[in-house]
């Protein structure tokens, strides 16, 4: 009995050794059954056994067991295979396959009952034929594939690519941590001269391989090549807090990582940013534009000095220096995304900015909207007037005899045609603001130079009516611009804006709308309000109630969220009464 094959050993075994291997091999070996029609099995496959039994043992009790058997054609180095038993019946057959799939050719001859009748097992059929392996079918071994690089890695893949082989139809490709191929081995399959390996380990180094297969057969394993993975991106990145010139950050840390680069742009494609590599996990870029947006991103290095793939991006705007401004107001919905933007005014550039609504009390960068060319001094966004489909802004400017102006939005961030004048001698009056639905529904109102306060309407084309006359001494209980619209503030009467003024002491007072041309019972919106410019009448935290703007002397812009109930430790205000800074 003979056994054919080419086998691959380590080094260093000698000829007794090798032949220990074939006999370990036929002990090992699964026996399978299949039919070959009368042939007269049971005796011949017996006989095959009982040989390759007789063989194995005189070849085994002569093998010293010193350093274990080699065995061949597997990526560990390690054959499996199972000896199996049967019973045997006529017309059964022998077949011998590795534990790497491959089937073996076996001669057998059984020169006691059929000495005329050697067979083999062709290891292109797997069935048995006349004759000995020397004339057996062969398919064309596919060439060993060359030329093996490792392209490219992320944290968890390896891009590889090869020269073809002869003969191949496909290709197996494994990577593991050890050039033995036995912890943490992946593998993939490919038609091509490429593939690419998944599930990997980061910052690892591992040995990949490829081998060539065409049907049954496979060529064995191409030279190792050797590449690292990288580290993993970092992940949570945020914003821990912003100034006008500045956006601190913090992040989670990678395993295995030396450092990280994070980096700043002021566009999303990162062109020309500026990057910081530090090994903590948190820290500030300084020198920014106030009321500006930046893009974040951070990714981790290795001890090696290789930088892995980048985190995903945030974004982050600088605060306002909203000290720039000497007039705010809220517009209502000026761009339509459903949120009530603001608009204020820059007295240094002349420039009106717009500032949209974010719907939870915070705004957008400025978004330069309209140079008026005068100085302004009352400034008040009525939102949609009679006869008007979108939001309007309204000024007066200081020149005795000037009109009053408004602007239209273009459903956006601009605005349509120009600025329409609408009546004369608003020079004259001393604050200007809007009261929605007062007393008819209409706006603005106006307090004039004698004090007292007139409800005014805004029409389509620039004119202007008077519709009532709200009494005299505002100007005497609220001196200079600190009358203003608070919207339905108490919510005492639904959809009925109510009025606020405030004393040279700092105190505010709120007259409530009644709809019926009087003002309901006064009550105290809070103290403390001295030397700043305060605005209302608009919902900038999307809770339906409207809440109050009050910039101070420092420049820093707050926000009083509005309850619109008379309930709480201070009436009329969340978070009892503690406004919190719009960035």
């Amino acid at each position: 009995m003979m056994l054919h094959k080419n086998l691959k050993y380590k080094n260093g075994f000698t000829l007794v050794e090798l032949l220990v291997v074939i006999a370990v091999i036929g002990i090992l070996a699964g026996i399978t059954i299949v039919s070959y029609g009368n042939w007269k099995q049971q005796s011949a496959t017996t006989s095959l056994k009982n040989d390759l039994s007789n063989a194995a043992t005189a070849m085994e009790n002569y093998r010293t067991f010193n350093n274990g058997y080699p065995l061949p054609n597997t990526p560990a180095g390690l054959l499996s295979a199972t000896l199996s038993t049967y019973t045997s019946t006529p017309g059964d057959t022998v077949t011998f396959t590795s534990g790497d799939g491959t089937t073996y050719c076996i001669d057998a001859i059984n020169s006691a009952s059929f000495p005329s009748m050697p067979y083999y097992i062709d290891t292109i059929t797997n069935t048995p034929t006349a004759g000995t392996c020397s004339g057996r079918t062969n398919v064309p071994t596919p060439g060993i594939p060359t030329s093996l690089v490792a392209n490219s890695s992320t944290d968890t893949t390896i891009s590889l690519s090869w020269m073809p082989s002869s003969n191949a139809t496909s290709y197996t490709v494994q990577c593991s941590t050890d050039s033995s191929f036995i912890n943490n081995v992946q593998s993939a399959t490919s038609n091509t001269t490429s593939a690419t390996v998944s599930s990997l380990n980061n910052e690892s180094t591992y040995f990949c391989e490829v081998r060539a297969l065409d049907a049954s057969v496979q060529s064995t394993w191409s030279a190792q090549a050797t590449t690292n993975t990288e580290v993993s991106a970092p992940s949570g990145l945020t914003v821990a807090g912003a100034s006008t010139t500045s956006v601190s950050y913090s992040f989670s840390s990678i395993p295995n990582a030396a450092s990280y680069n994070i980096q700043k742009s002021s566009n999303s494609g990162f062109t020309s940013p500026t990057t910081h590599n530090q090994t903590g996990l948190t820290g500030s870029f300084l020198g920014m534009s106030p009321s500006s947006l930046y893009y974040f991103r951070v990714q981790s290095v290795d001890s090696s000095g290789v930088p892995g793939p980048y985190s995903s991006v945030i974004t982050a705007s600088t605060y306002t220096n909203w000290g720039v401004y000497s007039l705010i107001t809220g517009v209502g919905d000026w761009n339509g995304d459903g949120h009530n933007d603001i608009v204020a005014y820059n007295p240094t550039s002349g420039v009106f900015d717009l500032h949209l609504g974010l719907g939870t009390g915070q705004f957008g960068p400025a978004i330069p909207l309209y140079t008026p060319g005068t100085t302004v001094v009352n400034l008040i966004g009525p939102g949609i007037l009679s006869g008007q489909t979108s939001p309007v802004l309204f000024w007066t400017q200081s020149s005795t005899g000037t009109p009053g102006y408004y602007l239209q939005s273009d459903g956006n961030t601009g605005y349509t045609g120009s600025a329409v004048a609408s009546g004369t001698n608003y020079a004259s009056y001393i604050s200007v603001f809007a009261a929605p639905a007062f007393y008819t529904g209409k706006t603005p109102l106006y307090i004039g130079h004698t004090g007292s306060l007139y409800e005014e309407q805004l029409i389509s084309g620039g004119t202007s009516s008077l519709l009532l006359n709200y009494g005299s001494g505002w100007d005497t209980s609220f001196p200079g611009n600190n009358v203003f619209g608070v919207g339905d503030f108490n919510g005492a009467v639904s959809g009925v804006g109510d009025i606020a003024g405030i004393s040279s002491a700092g105190a505010m007072t709120i007259y409530p709308g009644t709809g019926t041309g009087t003002t309901g019972t006064t009550f105290s919106g809070g103290t403390g309000w001295t030397s700043n410019y305060v605005t209302g009448g608009w919902d900038y935290n999307g809770d339906g109630h409207p809440d109050i703007l009050r910039l101070n002397t420092s420049g820093v812009l707050q926000l009083y969220e509005g309850s619109g109930v008379s309930s709480g430790t201070v009436p009329y205000y969340l978070n009892s009464g503690v406004p919190y800074t719009v960035n």
